[in-house]
């Protein structure tokens, strides 16, 4: 009981902060922006199973020059377009603009989102209006993705494990989801 009264203490302290806990990306990435926005990527941090990564190291844009890729979940980003998957109905490709520079090679860079995980989300029906409306709209969005690339030839695949680990933004800063 003790423990449990000092514990309140400590949180409800002014001093006390506690780390957040994220079930999506989405929070994530709106704090990216705005921490781009006032360059302080390299200030701010995340908090990850007790490892801080700062904005600027858990971001890689599609678009940049890399050597290895990251053995390690981060969250990568660029403009992209969406397409529907035409061997397998329901499923959707997002495919980044700009190429993976992984060394000296540029690849064709994807987010493979199969029929399964959007029928896993709790927002499934928002998802399939979001995904229909940017593929019949033809436009570019931001796509970000929490995931570990992996090289398959001359492309670089992303396939989610939950939508939660995805965000698709339209220019107007709103979330397509």
């Amino acid at each position: 009981k003790n423990k449990i009264r000092n514990r309140n203490k400590v949180e409800g302290s002014s001093n006390y902060k506690r780390d957040p806990k994220y079930y999506s990306i989405k929070t994530i990435v709106s704090k990216f922006e705005k921490f781009k926005t006032s360059n302080l990527l390299n200030d701010r941090y995340i908090c990850i199973k007790k490892y801080k990564v700062s904005y600027n190291t858990m971001f890689i844009n599609i678009g940049a020059h890399i050597n290895n890729l990251d053995k390690y979940f981060r969250i990568y980003y660029g403009k992209a377009y969406a397409i529907r998957q035409s061997s397998k109905e329901g499923s959707y490709i997002i495919r980044f603009i700009d190429r993976f520079h992984l060394k000296d090679e540029k690849s064709t860079t994807s987010i493979f989102i199969s029929r399964e995980i959007i029928e896993e989300s709790h927002f499934k029906k928002q998802w399939i209006k979001d995904l229909e409306t940017l593929v019949d709209s033809g436009n570019n969005f931001d796509a970000f993705i929490y995931a570990k690339p992996r090289k398959n030839n001359e492309y670089i695949n992303f396939s989610p494990s939950t939508m939660d680990y995805i965000d698709l933004r339209t220019s107007s800063s709103d979330g397509a989801k």
